[in-house]
């Protein structure tokens, strides 16, 4: 037998589709009450009338039907066809497992009492700081009134030398290798101290160092370290007595050739080369020559290779080329030319280029 409804193959006996729920026609059979077409009444017995059954339940007809619900029982004692797979319970989640919570910190310092411990730390290392340092200034036997000792400064050779190293004339380079004041012969550069024919000589006298001579005289210092080829060479010239003063370089003692360059006390200049007689090679008159006796004037000359420069008072005064010498010695001289002569030279420095 099929429903009515769906067309779906029915089971011996059931009440209803199993598949669309719609009443069959097993449910009407004799003895069924109209009121519940799902269930039949097993209860009603011939000799006692039925009971009043309960009115049948509100049909909601905007409820879809549930082709998964369960069929309704039957009369026969038969299982339910298509019975529903077993319930499933839903399996509560394990309790979540907690740590146990630390006890709550003990309340700290307030602020103004880490404020008072920081301040009382610092002053406690202050005093710490004092007591050491006033340990250490106090003397090691306080009972003893020592004196100090004084302490000389010394001036030595060699800050002279520092303070003083530069070259001031071009090309402002070279080594210092002469810086002496001429007031002793103490700073090792062997300056003549001699008298020749007993009225030319070569000296320190009260400080100074004089050149006192009748026909001509050139003081060398004795150092092995002055000889020299390229070099700036200065000397502070100061006449006393006569008329010439200044200063020699590349000297050759043994075959007595030289350069000189002398300056007069009426404002001239000569440059000249000895080779067994003089060579004028530059001579004249400069303003910037001091007059007269007991004036100071720096004479000073650079000689490079061939070219020869002189200067006086830092004043350049001429150039020259003269291929004569190449090196020698340097010195400083007088020159008398009307008479004995007398010159002072002081603050003597050259440089090696």
């Amino acid at each position: 037998m099929n429903c009515s409804n769906c067309g779906a193959q029915l089971p011996p006996g059931a009440a209803a589709c199993p598949m669309c729920g719609t009443p069959t026609s097993y449910s009407f059979g004799s003895g069924a009450t109209p009121y519940d077409p799902t269930v039949a009444s097993s209860y009603n017995t011939p000799n006692t009338p039925p009971a009043a059954m309960p009115p049948p339940p509100t049909y909601d007809p905007t409820l879809p039907a549930n082709p998964y619900s369960v069929p309704p029982s039957t009369a026969y004692g038969s299982q339910q066809y298509g019975a529903p797979p077993p319930p499933q319970y839903e399996v509560p989640p394990p309790p979540r497992y907690t740590f146990p919570q630390p006890p709550p910190p003990s309340p700290g310092p307030s602020r103004g009492k880490r404020i008072a411990i920081i301040a009382g730390v610092g002053l406690l290392i202050l005093i710490l700081i004092g007591a050491g340092l006033f340990a250490l200034s106090r003397p090691n036997n306080p009972s003893v009134n020592s004196t100090p000792t004084p302490v000389v400064h010394t001036t030595p050779q060699a800050t002279a030398t520092a303070n003083n190293a530069q070259n001031p004339y071009p090309p402002n380079t070279g080594t210092l290798v002469l810086n002496d004041p001429l007031t002793d012969n103490s700073r090792g550069y062997k300056w003549d101290e001699s008298s020749f024919s007993g009225t030319d000589s070569c000296g320190f006298t009260n400080g100074a160092y004089h050149i006192v001579e009748k026909t001509g005289l050139i003081c060398i210092p004795e150092a092995k370290d002055l000889v020299l080829s390229n070099f700036a060479f200065e000397a502070n010239i100061k006449i006393v007595k006569g008329d010439d003063g200044g200063i020699g370089f590349r000297i050759n003692q043994v075959n007595k050739t030289f350069y000189d360059l002398d300056i007069t006390t009426g404002g001239a200049y000569t440059l000249k080369v000895y080779t067994g007689k003089y060579t004028t090679l530059s001579e004249g008159s400069n303003s910037v020559i001091n007059k007269g006796l007991n004036q100071s004037n720096l004479v000073a000359v650079v000689a490079n290779n061939d070219l020869i420069t002189i200067y006086v008072n830092n004043q350049i005064i001429d150039s020259v080329h003269d291929k004569n010498f190449s090196q020698g010695q340097i010195g400083v001289l007088s020159l008398g030319g009307n008479g004995p002569t007398d010159v002072i030279a002081s603050n003597a420095r050259a440089w090696k280029l």
